[in-house]
């Protein structure tokens, strides 16, 4: 059984790491070598800073980033409980321990990104109500 799930954990970070070198290593030299307009001074301004932007940045986009990079996170880890859940009830081999607990991994996941989902909706709606009410959005 762990000699499965190991199996399963570095096959899914390889192919994890080669989505990551072909979306933003190979991608963008592809991209040059067929002479797509504009191509080369996009990457000369991702080499420069994120598209240009090199001075310091206001404390609201700061934590807007910080936020959206703790959203992202979430959402891969749900992405992997979800498959892992997944993989556990395919080869449980209708052993029903097995099948509850891959259902309860499933469930779990579920019902944890619904509260994110759910917290970051309130808290967007907050902060929207909150700048219109005091005008500085």
């Amino acid at each position: 059984m762990k000699n499965r799930l190991k199996i399963f954990l570095s096959s899914f970070f390889v192919l994890c790491s080669l989505f990551f070198v072909f979306s933003f290593i190979v991608s963008p030299v592809l991209a040059v070598d067929k002479g797509l307009p504009g191509a080369t001074d996009r990457l000369k301004t991702v080499e420069k800073g994120v598209y240009g932007t090199t001075g310091a940045k206001p404390f609201e986009e700061v934590v807007g980033g910080y936020i959206q990079g703790a959203l992202a996170l979430l959402g891969v880890i749900f992405l992997v409980l979800l498959v892992y859940g997944g993989y556990i009830w395919m080869i449980a081999r209708g052993e029903e321990a097995e099948v509850t607990r891959a259902t309860g991994i499933i469930k779990m996941a579920v019902i944890g990104l619904i509260i994110v989902l759910a917290a970051y909706a309130i808290t967007a709606y907050v902060v929207v109500a909150m700048g219109e009410a005091t005008g500085t959005q």
